[in-house]
């Protein structure tokens, strides 16, 4: 979000217009995609390659989760692999940083100090993946010349031994024999807040699709969009009733002075 000050130097610049009371609107399923689940025609039409996303949208069908319908439209199985792609996603960057911790407990070594032995060695490197890194080094906007000098003068302990290298699947299984029941009680509790909602509710789902959450969060949007036309209905109303009482006011007075100067012959 942008200062007022900010707000009113930006938009001198760029031509910013304020809009006030902005809201996405979505429109209906039944409004974007066909029965056969595809898109409607009129909609097609609008894209710039109207056969690219037909491709796209024929490669992105799963049968067995939503039949006919693409993994692009929402609902229909879709989001809930969505959601429980994403929390399984989750869990495995927490998992990540428990083992990033326990390695740093156990040699001493903080996470940091691995970090940019890793950044030294790849823009010291001769490989494609160091050519492209130091690519990308040179695209900075910022200048990083004082900090790899800083690097350099330690660069030693990064190309000595293996105490500064960055963590792999070895160390992770040393450090699951070492500390396996910190790594029991971790996992476990996060896989019940993050992974085992989401598969109890997919396993609902299938089980009972006519009574899982998913038809309530179906019936919930199609309230919000009722709600949505509902208050546009209203402002439209409100529009009328304030342009009526400004004609009203006007036949007032037009009729005022029709009696005062009635009054006056």
């Amino acid at each position: 979000d942008l200062s007022q000050c900010w707000w009113d130097f930006c938009a001198s610049i760029f031509h910013f217009t304020a809009m006030e009371e902005f809201e996405f609107e979505m429109e209906e399923t039944s409004q974007v995609w066909t029965e056969t689940g595809d898109v409607h025609p009129e909609k097609l039409e609008k894209f710039s390659f109207p056969s690219c996303v037909r491709w796209i949208i024929r490669w992105t069908k799963i049968p067995r989760i939503a039949g006919d319908r693409s993994l692009l439209c929402r609902g229909y199985g879709y989001r809930m692999c969505e959601k429980l792609t994403a929390f399984i996603i989750l869990y495995l960057i927490y998992r990540r940083q428990m083992y990033l911790v326990l390695f740093a407990v156990d040699t001493k070594v903080l996470p940091v100090a691995r970090d940019l032995c890793t950044q030294w060695r790849l823009h010291a490197g001769k490989t494609l993946l160091s050519q492209i890194f130091v690519l990308a080094e040179r695209s900075l906007v910022v200048s990083i010349d004082h900090a790899l000098e800083e690097m350099g003068e330690v660069s030693d302990k990064c190309d000595g031994d293996e105490k500064y290298h960055p963590m792999r699947v070895d160390d992770e299984q040393e450090l699951w024999n070492e500390y396996w029941k910190s790594c029991i009680m971790f996992e476990m509790m996060f896989l019940c807040i993050l992974v085992v909602p989401q598969i109890s509710f997919v396993v609902m789902h299938s089980l009972f699709p006519e009574e899982t959450a998913e038809r309530l969060l179906d019936a919930d949007e199609e309230q919000e969009q009722e709600i949505v036309i509902l208050q546009r209905k209203q402002a439209e109303t409100e529009d009328k009733v304030k342009q009526q009482a400004e004609t009203l006011e006007k036949l007032t007075e037009e009729l005022k002075q029709l009696q005062q100067s009635a009054g006056v012959r």
